[in-house]
């Protein structure tokens, strides 16, 4: 088991050092300005040098391996999860997530290359859609902890409230995502970025109501 653990962190750790070696590969070809920072559509809105793009691919690649580490050790840190063993569910979402913040840097090194036209706008919504439905999959057998979730009073305080309001926010997240993976691709910038912001307000708003509602009704009851 511990083997397998091991090998595990060593192919994860070997897929986040993609970008890394990619952009290595590619570095002659790259012009000297590259696109730095994209709007809601997916279009660029700053530009830097070479230097300062390695510079964002390095803390991408950073703050994936601490992203991954902390999702797969949050039973050790969490006090939550501290008499809980490792979670194949937490172990599932930083693995997600990882591959997630890889392809997401690999998109910005392509569209660095070609010069922030196309790639990025065609590619990074529908991904961050697959990576929201991706996460509501599993929401529904994320156990209480303070950093995964929803993470309300009213969640953090009753178990049971907390199962029901994932199994909610599950259903919302895994439309919600995918609704914007669709939208994405077919629909005008102007209105995928009202859109983008309109779906993310109901996935939010859903489950921290349905979660305040199923306390007040239980405070009522016990009184």
């Amino acid at each position: 088991m511990q083997n397998a653990r091991l090998v595990k962190h060593i192919l994860v750790c070997a897929v986040i050092l993609i970008p890394i070696a990619y952009l290595a590969w590619v570095w002659d070809t790259l012009p000297e300005m590259m696109p730095m920072h994209y709007d809601m559509s997916g279009k660029v809105d700053r530009m830097g040098n070479k230097q300062e793009f390695l510079l964002a691919i390095l803390i991408l690649c950073g703050v994936n391996l601490f992203t991954y580490l902390l999702i797969s050790n949050i039973h050790k840190i969490d006090p939550k999860r501290a008499k809980a063993e490792q979670s194949a569910v937490f172990n599932k979402l930083a693995v997600g997530v990882s591959l997630f913040l890889t392809a997401l840097s690999v998109i910005i090194i392509l569209s660095g290359i070609s010069n922030g036209e196309g790639i990025a706008q065609k590619a990074i919504l529908p991904l961050v859609g697959l990576l929201l439905a991706f996460i509501g999959n599993y929401m529904n057998n994320i156990k209480p902890n303070y950093f995964a979730g929803i993470r309300v009073p009213w969640t953090l305080n009753d178990e049971n409230n907390w199962e029901q309001t994932h199994r909610i926010a599950s259903h919302v997240w895994v439309a919600g995502g995918v609704t914007i993976c669709i939208a994405s691709l077919i629909a005008k910038p102007e209105v995928m970025e009202v859109l983008m912001l309109v779906l993310i307000a109901i996935m939010v708003i859903i489950p921290v109501g349905y979660s305040y509602l199923l306390f007040r009704n239980t405070k009522s009851q016990n009184q």
